[in-house]
């Protein structure tokens, strides 16, 4: 069998160009005024609904995937405790909306769990509502830090999909913050 010069299998992408080979940029980045920007790479399929920001709460970052609905906000931390990091902070900061949520629930004790991430620990829990007839019946919350910068992640969906959660959890897990200086202002 003969060899094809090489030559012949470059050629049409100096003609065509690299369009339509390389990927779309699945880094999705989202600046906090006044701190630096959020970086997440969401799964492919999932639609970005977009940012919303309410008077006293944190801002969100909506998705939606397979019919279900993915939250991420995030808060910057300014408790000064010592010997008391900011990972304790958001655990607790988990576990007190968890015990809050399980008096709604279908469940009677809260299971904290952990998904880790080559960047990072992910803590949450799910939780089932006991409604008939809800759209979403099931709530998984969890938590991760990025310095300061306390992530919380809200998954609400019909049926509970571990996949789902898998994907969710691993975006939070892998989200990169990079602060305007090493040391972000406080807003």
């Amino acid at each position: 069998m003969k060899k094809k010069p090489l030559i012949l299998l470059v050629l049409p992408v100096l003609f065509l160009g690299t369009r339509g080979i390389q990927a779309a940029d699945p880094i999705r980045r989202y600046p906090i005024p006044r701190l630096g920007t959020l970086e997440l790479s969401p799964p492919p399929g999932w639609q970005e609904e977009g940012r919303e920001k309410s008077p006293g709460r944190p801002e969100r970052i909506r998705y939606t995937a397979r019919g279900n609905r993915i939250t991420i906000s995030y808060h910057w931390n300014l408790t000064q405790i010592s010997n008391i990091t900011v990972d304790q902070i958001a655990l607790a900061r988990l576990e007190k909306i968890g015990r809050e949520l399980l008096k709604r629930a279908k469940e009677e004790t809260l299971t904290l769990r952990r998904w880790e991430t080559p960047e990072s620990v992910v803590f949450y829990f799910t939780l089932t509502d006991p409604r008939k007839g809800e759209k979403f019946r099931y709530l998984t919350h969890g938590s991760t830090t990025r310095g300061n910068l306390i992530l919380m992640l809200t998954v609400l969906s019909a049926d509970l999909d571990p996949s789902l959660i898998e994907e969710a959890l691993t975006l939070l897990g892998n989200a990169r913050f990079i602060p305007l200086s090493n040391r972000a202002r406080y807003p």
